[in-house]
């Protein structure tokens, strides 16, 4: 609950630039992920 209340009392703009590596990866597996979806339907 302590880190909630830390963590959202920050801007959005400041949460995004300090977690931009973390999100970056999770857009590149979810480009892998959805490659893979579309190889295996056709």
């Amino acid at each position: 609950w302590r880190f909630m209340k830390v963590y959202f009392a920050a801007p959005l703009k400041d949460i995004l630039k300090q977690e931009q590596g973390l999100l970056s990866q999770a857009e590149a597996k979810a480009t892998k992920i959805r490659e893979r979806t579309i190889r295996k339907s056709l």
